[in-house]
């Protein structure tokens, strides 16, 4: 419930340390708080105060967008989306959010780059997963062939 999540922040004290990252995480759950009750304004100010605590907070930047988007405010959501994405790259839901707001705005030419941004990031991850699948194997016939061997030093490494 919204006033007893206000009642529980409003008893922290306040933190000694400018890069409190608890501090952090409760000015983002007080301000999705407010979110949710759509005052997008005052939990735009709580995301950014949580960015204070903590400027890696990249799920603020991306929740902060979303109050900007529902403000109409398009063009400043997708450059909160696009930091998010700066500083997780694999932050599926900002990119989801970038196509959303891009969509809203009938922006045809930016929903095509981002769709190709979609796709660039479905086959980097496909490559990725090969990769670590080929890694898996190898890893595997590497320890049979040391299983297999008498002794040890026998083993060479390609």
């Amino acid at each position: 419930d919204f006033s007893k999540a206000k009642l529980n922040f409003l008893r922290i004290p306040k933190p000694k340390d400018p890069n409190d990252r608890q501090t952090a995480h409760k000015y983002y759950n007080l301000a999705a708080c407010y979110y949710y009750q759509h005052n997008f304004l005052k939990a735009n100010l709580l995301y950014k105060k949580a960015l204070v605590y903590n400027p890696q907070l990249y799920q603020a930047y991306n929740a902060w967008g979303s109050g900007l988007s529902n403000m109409g405010r398009y063009d400043e959501a997708i450059e909160k989306f696009e930091k998010a994405l700066e500083m997780n790259p694999e932050y599926i839901l900002a990119r989801a959010n970038i196509v959303i707001v891009l969509m809203m705005k009938e922006d045809n030419e930016g929903l095509e780059k981002a769709c190709r941004e979609f796709d660039k990031r479905e086959e980097y991850n496909r490559e990725q997963e090969n990769l670590a699948m080929m890694f898996r194997k190898e890893k595997e016939i590497l320890a049979k062939r040391i299983l297999e061997t008498k002794h040890p030093e026998e083993v060479h490494i390609m």
